[in-house]
């Protein structure tokens, strides 16, 4: 998990200005999400989280 997430931290500071500095828990779990089952959606409650699924593909829901 822990390499998905720095593979996609270094993406996205090729990217984008400053989206690699998100909170490092955030792409924890999105990589921790991604490893778990391609069906797995996770309930986005920040933008940081919904930047880093948007890039990757994951599946997000917004929570409102």
């Amino acid at each position: 998990v822990a390499p998905r997430a720095l593979e996609v931290q270094r993406e996205l500071a090729q990217v984008s200005h400053g989206s690699h500095l998100r909170p490092a828990v955030d792409f924890l779990v999105a990589a921790t999400a991604e490893a778990a089952d391609p069906d797995v959606v996770l309930w986005a409650l920040d933008r940081d989280l919904r930047v880093i699924c948007a890039h990757t593909g994951q599946p997000f829901q917004e929570e409102r």
